[in-house]
């Protein structure tokens, strides 16, 4: 394979290290990252989490060039070496979300987003807003401090406005869905009537108007309430019919609840959304009018939320045979592929978790020790 030591080169070709230069490479990242260039240290991250994902390499050694960006001697502000770490861990962190050793995994990326969040808290560039944005996805899904807090302050704004105007728009649009959620998450009823207010606001008294793409980002917010009793009041307008008295969805954003709840990992979807379908399996059908949606809808959720334990494998098996007539009576063909799919899905899943993941596991209990 091609070697390179040119720590000021701009490129690193994909490589494998022998174990003593990258030591020398991790050492040079604490000691002063900032000499080898931002593509390189992208570069290199790159390199040993695809090498750990295609079983060249072990998870442990990619995990081991992170250190510095929570330990080095000056934080980590490139775009291209943050972008890089937090899309190669992505597939990592979707496995584990729904694992019971996920606290570990979510400390070990709060450590890592803490120094640069500080850093980025008041921006004074236009590359450390960008960089502010970029980061605030990965803080507010792990719910940091510093996404409690700035949700409650820009709420806390949002509501004191007598213009309609939003703190929010402060914000490159991509960040607004995710500061919205933050805010129900953090502040509870009083946040998810506000929102709820505001997503009615806009789409209007009359409940056949087509719902905008803006108003629907209200709607997109709504589930990622913390407290149940919230979470469940919201996933029951799938089967509220729509009406001023009723309170209910209109019938095309309906799909766009089981949307968000099936492909978004949300505080209480793991726990909450498959009693709720399996509770309400008749009635799904009958306000969706397919049979196979939801085996389609459990598709989706083992696809966003990654399950990777027998327990919740044995959940979904236990909920299909409990309804296996119903669906194998009608489109029974299509159902027996997307099941068979799903399987395939939970078991590959449960096999990482045993190999790759307990590599993880054991890296990071060593490097916190």
């Amino acid at each position: 394979m091609i070697q390179t030591k040119n720590t000021k080169a701009s490129v690193l070709f994909r490589i494998n290290e022998d174990s003593s230069l990258l030591q020398m490479l991790q050492q040079q990242l604490e000691m002063n990252h900032t000499a080898i260039k931002p593509l390189t240290r992208a570069a290199i991250l790159s390199d040993y989490f695809t090498f750990a994902d295609e079983n060249y390499g072990r998870y442990g050694e990619a995990l081991n060039f992170t250190t510095y960006l929570s330990e080095g001697s000056t934080n980590e502000t490139s775009l291209v070496v943050w972008k890089t770490f937090l899309s190669k861990f992505s597939g990592t962190y979707d496995k584990f979300i729904s694992h019971p050793q996920y606290p570990k995994l979510k400390n070990f990326l709060l450590g890592k987003l803490t120094n640069v969040l500080d850093y980025t808290s008041s921006p004074k560039t236009r590359e450390e807003i960008v960089l502010r944005d970029y980061l605030l996805e990965t803080a507010c899904k792990l719910n940091h401090p510093h996404c409690q807090t700035m949700a409650k302050e820009l709420f806390s704004q949002w509501r004191a406005n007598t213009n309609d105007s939003s703190p929010l728009d402060n914000f490159y649009p991509e960040s607004r869905p995710i500061l919205q959620c933050a805010i129900v998450r953090n502040r509870g009823q009083e946040a998810y009537d506000f929102i709820m207010a505001k997503y009615r606001q806009g789409v209007g008294v009359q409940f056949d108007e087509i719902t905008t793409d803006f108003s629907r980002g209200f709607l997109w917010s709504l589930p990622c309430a913390s407290d149940k009793i919230i979470f469940k009041g919201f996933i029951e307008y799938i089967l509220t019919p729509p009406s001023p008295s009723s309170g209910g969805i209109e019938d095309i954003n309906r799909w766009h609840i089981l949307e968000v709840v099936s492909s978004t990992p949300l505080p209480n979807g793991r726990d909450l959304f498959l009693p709720f379908i399996s509770n309400n399996f008749d009635l799904i059908i009958e306000k969706l009018g397919l049979v196979y949606v939801i085996p389609a809808i459990i598709y989706q959720l083992t696809h966003s939320w990654e399950f990777t334990t027998a327990e919740k494998k044995k959940e979904i098996q236990e909920l299909f045979m409990l309804h296996e007539d119903k669906l194998l009576d009608e489109d029974g063909e299509d159902t027996v592929l997307i099941v068979s799919g799903i399987y395939k899905k939970l078991d590959a899943n449960i096999q990482w978790m045993g190999t790759q993941g307990k590599d993880i596991l054991d890296t990071i209990n060593s490097l916190s020790n």
